[in-house]
């Protein structure tokens, strides 16, 4: 969050727009997918337009 703040704090013209989680489910799905420690890069040829439950 201080990296964020500084970042916003810059002589910039910054727009931050919050899309929810229930609105972009293929984003929060792809986030989800992703271990916590990895340092690996996974790539994404095309996001799904709809998911599987």
């Amino acid at each position: 969050m201080q990296l964020i703040h500084h970042l916003l704090s810059r002589n910039w013209k910054i727009f931050v727009h919050h899309i929810p989680r229930s609105q972009n489910t293929v984003a929060d799905h792809m986030a989800k997918s992703m271990e916590t420690n990895s340092t690996e890069i996974h790539w994404f040829e095309e996001p799904r337009n709809q998911l599987e439950v």
